[in-house]
């Protein structure tokens, strides 16, 4: 354990400093993000399956499944908070995290892919023309049933090395 200039402990990896995890977040905040998070994946996701796979054909074309717009209500009503928890995370964590150069290519990511997907939510709620729709909507798919990669690299991947500077050995 190595104390600093300004009196904190750090432990070997640079995790802790006096026993709290550096620029980890309050345990409401992250259950909440994992709450709204699950929600949303497990709503969009859902949602598609329904839609490519359980459309039901009539005379008059191929009739969505009962289930698809409760789903888009629901996956609507939770973006509001997920957007909030968003900006939350990007002030609070995200900020700090990026000025710690910590974990800085995942949360990255996650941040770019979240912001797209936000863009083109709004764009699929805004939108009538057939052709930007259906492009839109695909990017949205793709990247809504991908953003659980790069959110589990970002929460599975080791913490770096927090930079040392004027320390003095406890002994």
């Amino acid at each position: 354990m190595d104390i600093s200039s300004n009196g904190s402990a750090r432990d070997a990896n640079g995790s802790r400093v006096n026993g709290t995890k550096v620029n980890g977040m309050p345990a409401a905040l992250r259950r909440s993000l994992y709450v709204v998070g699950a929600g949303l994946w497990l709503s969009g996701c859902v949602w598609l399956l329904l839609h490519l796979f359980f459309e039901s054909p009539t005379a008059f074309g191929t009739e969505p499944h009962p289930w698809e717009p409760p789903l888009l209500v629901i996956h609507g009503v939770l973006a509001v908070p997920g957007l909030y928890l968003l900006g939350w995370i990007s002030a609070s964590h995200g900020l700090n995290g990026w000025r710690m150069a910590r974990r800085r290519l995942s949360g990255g990511i996650i941040w770019i892919v979240l912001l797209f997907l936000a863009a083109t939510g709004f764009a699929l709620f805004f939108t009538t023309g057939d052709i930007v729709r259906t492009s839109v909507a695909l990017l949205h798919e793709v990247l809504g049933v991908a953003c659980l990669v790069p959110a589990l690299a970002h929460w599975q991947a080791p913490a770096q090395t927090v930079p040392q500077t004027r320390t003095t050995a406890i002994k």
